[in-house]
């Protein structure tokens, strides 16, 4: 069995991918690690990681140093502060449909 540490903004999620290449390994890893699978991880913190079934897409980040991290540490961003018009183009075609 493997140890990691967890980067800043790291989920089980990411770290499935990152290690394992395998999204479904959350679980296994959760369990190695005595956790539920909605265990939030801090920084810093070691997790076991269980062996591996699909080890070519972690090779891949491994080998590329590739940390895969799913929270985003931008205050203001996400589709909750996106405009349409600005963000996102609105086409003629649903602009017509709207006039109806």
């Amino acid at each position: 069995m493997n140890k990691i540490i967890v980067e800043d903004g790291q989920c089980l999620l990411d770290i499935a991918i990152q290690e394992t290449g395998s999204i479904e390994s959350f679980l296994d890893i959760a369990k190695a690690n005595n956790r539920e699978p909605s265990w939030e991880l801090e920084a810093g913190q070691v997790l076991k990681i269980p062996l591996v079934l699909k080890p070519k897409i972690g090779a891949y980040y491994k080998e590329n140093e590739i940390k895969v991290v799913s929270e985003s540490k931008n205050p203001i961003g996400g589709i909750s502060y996106m405009a349409i018009g600005l963000d996102f183009k609105v086409s003629k075609q649903w602009q017509d449909q709207q006039v109806l």
